[in-house]
């Protein structure tokens, strides 16, 4: 009788492994699709298939305000304490049910942002929708702002896309066509 509990335990823990790896924690065949896109997103961008989450959101231009702040910062590395203006920016979408907020990764060099300012007046002129790209740890769900208590869905900007084209944070004009 011992022999059979120990053998039918062998062969449920071979099962059980088995299993555990045959069958993937995440389904591979998982479909995302970008609903609206206002036509602005190729089939490519708005559905991805598979483990990769798909970050796309678009939203009407007219609930989209870009913020920037700027900074001076002295590069403690360097001996002749050069001053350089940093900035960064923020593209705020007052959406329902909760707002989404885009920030960038880190400090650039203020030519940045004005650049940035440059390609987003020229993307969005006359434009009504606007999609964006970017990475979330929320999976793109909102959380609690500690000083508003507002509801909030952070996320860090990859690329920027009207009908006129895209602005990427990592090659700027890498999917333009003006």
């Amino acid at each position: 009788m011992k022999h059979k509990f120990l053998l039918a335990g062998l062969l449920l823990s071979i099962y059980s492994c088995k299993t555990a790896v045959t069958n993937p924690i995440y389904p591979s065949k998982k479909v995302e699709i970008v609903n609206p896109d206002y036509g602005v997103l190729s089939e490519t961008e708005k559905t991805r298939a598979g483990l990769l989450p798909l970050m796309w959101r678009c939203f009407p231009i007219k609930d989209v305000e870009v913020k920037y702040r700027t900074w001076p910062y002295t590069d403690p590395t360097e001996p002749q304490k050069v001053i350089e203006i940093m900035c960064d920016f923020e593209i705020w979408v007052s959406s329902k049910p909760f707002e989404n907020v885009y920030h960038g990764r880190r400090g650039k060099p203020e030519s940045y942002c004005k650049d940035f300012k440059a390609a987003w007046n020229k993307l969005t002129q006359g434009e009504e929708h606007i999609c964006m790209d970017g990475e979330t740890l929320t999976k793109g769900e909102p959380e609690e702002d500690e000083d508003s208590k507002k509801m909030r869905a952070s996320w860090t900007w990859d690329k920027i896309k009207t009908k006129k084209g895209c602005y990427s944070f990592w090659d700027g004009y890498q999917c333009i066509d003006f």
